[in-house]
């Protein structure tokens, strides 16, 4: 629950969330920012990958738009994952499943990593 709060994907009941300086949610100032403006990567326990896209569809989806490819092909070249690119993640192991998760998270290069049990499979 508290890294799900960091992220911003639960709402604490009071409190504060600050990181870098900057107040992400502040109960008593009523501020509370958007998940998607956080920047946080959070690898999940379960991969979440959408199975009906190849694995570096997976990784271009969460690609923000003005990024260049070269990080994610770096990241791909680091986990042992680019030969593995045209894959659709049902046809790839558990344990390469996470590590696509892992540079799902990195690729946006995020101020924060959050990791919730992601090698426990």
């Amino acid at each position: 629950s508290v890294l799900r709060m960091i992220a911003g994907l639960m709402q604490p009941d009071t409190g504060l969330i600050a990181v870098g300086g900057e107040t992400w949610f502040d109960s008593r100032q009523k501020i509370n920012q958007k998940p998607w403006k956080r920047p946080v990567g959070f690898v999940f326990q379960e991969p979440s990958l959408f199975p009906h896209l190849t694995l570096l569809e997976n990784l271009r989806f969460a690609l923000p738009k003005t990024a260049n490819e070269t990080l994610l092909q770096d990241l791909l070249d680091r986990t042992g994952l680019r030969q593995l690119s045209h894959t659709r993640p049902l046809q790839l192991s558990g344990g390469q499943q996470q590590r696509a998760a892992l540079v799902r998270a990195l690729v946006r290069q995020p101020l924060l990593l959050l990791l919730d049990e992601p090698f426990s499979a």
